[in-house]
């Protein structure tokens, strides 16, 4: 019998910089750790999209010979794909979706190496108050992994009595996001929470930066 690993993760995709860092991780600690057992990897590329996950899973569940997976790395694709590792006893590894859902879904096999969004936002939230301001904006694109973490920060700077001025809605994978960025300027905010993945982050910065906002973000 054949020892495969499965990676599936995002190669040519919006975070395909992560992706490729997280198959030559693995691929490190295989040849570190697991040469002598003759350890096979089997990528795939799910651009993280939870369709694409989905069918990486049902190729990796029909192979015998696979006995973990490492990914989905995106709140998306183990939204579409975990239920399928679950029911074929699969143990699966995210590096980094921090959805809080899944870890009330029952699933024996799913492990993450990330905290969750309730983590993340309530350290958010404290930093927020540390720096004394009061009035925020949110922008995030529509992904799974985003409108999650957007919408618990968005809860918990109301429970903390912060002014929640907006929440500015851009699709992922645009050349463009200088409306967005006018939209949050308008806004007049001190603070804005970034609910996007580096790239549209560095975009909307730039663009916030050019309209001459100061906010902190």
């Amino acid at each position: 019998m054949e020892i495969k690993i499965g990676i599936s993760a995002d190669l040519s995709g919006p975070e395909y910089e992560h992706g490729h860092t997280l198959v030559n991780a693995v691929r490190l600690a295989v040849e570190e750790k697991g040469s002598e057992f003759g350890i096979r990897l089997v990528a795939g590329d799910d651009r993280a999209e939870g369709e694409r996950a989905m069918k990486i899973a049902e190729a990796l569940c029909e192979d015998e010979d696979v006995v973990a997976v490492v990914g989905p790395m995106t709140s998306d694709g183990v939204d579409a794909a975990g239920q399928l590792y679950e029911e074929a006893n699969l143990p699966f590894i995210t590096p980094s979706a921090s959805n809080p859902s899944f870890s009330q879904r029952d699933w024996r096999y799913f492990l993450r190496l990330t905290g969750s969004d309730v983590v993340q936002t309530q350290v958010l939230v404290d930093v927020v108050g540390e720096l004394g301001k009061e009035r925020v904006a949110v922008i995030t694109d529509r992904s799974a992994f985003c409108s999650a973490l957007s919408d618990l920060f968005i809860t918990r700077a109301k429970d903390a009595s912060f002014e929640i001025l907006g929440n500015v809605a851009v699709d992922r994978e645009r050349d463009d996001y200088t409306e967005g960025a006018r939209q949050l300027h308008s806004l007049a905010p001190e603070i804005i929470f970034f609910g996007l993945i580096e790239r549209e982050g560095q975009m909307v910065a730039r663009s916030l930066r050019e309209l001459g906002s100061l906010a902190i973000f």
